[in-house]
């Protein structure tokens, strides 16, 4: 693997979570072995967030060389300040600050039925397949004239096992990995907390007519379970009150793009393409 070829940019934004980033994200880096010149941490500027991150990031190797930026509260403000940062067709893999591990989807042909969940599993990427994999998805997305690429939202083998690898079409890519090549016009600013991956999807979606999606790759995460970031200052049921509002305003103003979608068992209202 040579790094020193690799077109991407590490972006992690992180808020009220220095203990948990760097058994986390940090460590999935550090197996990939990602120098941290190419890893861009995003805090706030409140002074007790710096001195956390400060002392934590003391124990991650070569982090002299992790490139630290400060920047507003709230995670659109985030978002936006990050795509402002960076100069135009920058290469940005996007990472939120609690991702486990990646996987990639495969068969299990000693176990014969494929009707049976145990046929599909679903294998940890080892650093070659991550490294190669991204090198794959620059590739395809200057070949085919995208410029955002997401991943299979929910860690399930079962779930993903009838959908083609690879598509090119109107797909949801999931706020917690996704990789995009950077635009700084004002119309793709976000102006949503809550479902801002969906309405960066839609986005980009009106700018390209597609995203890139690997169906066969997926991640393990606590969706709105882990302690800090957007848990900080709100309670699941606020999380989940915000989430119905902000899922109608994107149904409002893309009404032949999307639908409503009430059948998640945690009762939070989604967004789904027609």
């Amino acid at each position: 693997m040579d790094y020193s070829i690799w077109p991407w940019k590490i972006v992690i934004p992180s808020y009220n979570r220095a203990n948990y980033i760097i058994k986390a994200t940090l460590s999935l880096c550090l197996y990939y072995k990602i120098p941290s010149h190419k890893i861009y941490l995003f805090i706030t500027d409140i002074d007790n967030e710096k001195i956390e991150y400060s002392n934590i990031l003391k124990n991650y190797p070569d982090n002299t060389y992790l490139n630290i930026i400060y920047g507003p509260l709230g995670l659109k403000n985030m978002r936006n300040f990050i795509t402002n940062y960076f100069d135009e067709n920058t290469p940005l893999l996007c990472m939120d600050d609690d991702i486990i591990a990646l996987y990639k989807l495969y068969e299990d042909t000693t176990i014969h039925d494929t009707n049976k969940s145990a046929h599909w599993k679903l294998k940890e990427m080892t650093p070659i397949e991550f490294y190669n994999w991204t090198f794959e998805a620059y590739n395809i997305m200057i070949n085919k004239n995208l410029r955002l690429f997401g991943i299979y939202p929910v860690k399930n083998g079962f779930f993903m096992k009838d959908l083609p690898s690879i598509t090119y079409d109107k797909r949801f890519c999931v706020g917690t990995f996704w990789g995009v090549f950077n635009i700084k016009s004002n119309d793709m600013l976000l102006t949503l907390e809550e479902k801002e991956d969906m309405e960066r999807t839609i986005l980009y979606i009106l700018k390209d007519g597609g995203v890139l999606r690997f169906n066969n790759i997926t991640l393990s995460t606590k969706y709105y379970k882990t302690k800090g970031g957007m848990q900080t200052h709100q309670t699941y049921e606020d999380r989940k009150i915000n989430s119905i509002e902000s899922a109608h305003i994107l149904y409002n103003k893309y009404p032949t793009l999307c639908k409503l979608y009430y059948g998640k068992k945690n009762g939070i209202c989604e967004i789904r393409f027609k």
